[in-house]
């Protein structure tokens, strides 16, 4: 679980970056969609899921934590069939859309990884059930 620490400390590191630009275009330009608001929170909450299994420690229940699983799949789902995504994507050259997928994976399987480490107890971080 030592590989969980250094994933938490960079997507906490990730999420503190990106809620300040967020924040600085708000304020620049007043652009803001509630959307960033809902991924921002999701990611903020995973990072939550990813510092209890780096550090071993029992945070909220199980059930919350498949929730937490179920909204991160069904959000990537939903952003890969974005109207305005896939249009972006259709631009791309064959060698740039697979950089794009893999920056998407390489983002989203370690967080999606720990959530399910988690929920399902494999670190038996909830004791035995």
């Amino acid at each position: 679980m030592e590989a969980f620490k250094y994933i938490f400390w960079i997507l906490a590191f990730y999420l503190i970056v990106t809620l300040s630009i967020r924040l600085y275009w708000y304020f620049k330009d007043g652009y803001f969609q509630i959307s960033w608001a809902a991924e921002w929170f999701l990611a903020a909450v995973s990072c939550v899921g990813i510092f209890a299994v780096a550090y071993n420690t029992a945070i909220l229940n199980r059930g919350f934590w498949w929730f937490v699983l179920f909204l991160i799949l069904l959000s990537t789902v939903l952003r890969l069939r974005n109207d305005i995504t896939s249009q972006q994507l259709h631009q791309l050259s064959k060698s740039q859309l697979l950089f794009v997928y893999s920056l998407m994976l390489l983002f989203t399987a370690p967080i999606a990884i720990g959530v399910f480490i988690n929920a399902a107890n494999l670190s038996n971080i909830w004791g035995s059930s």
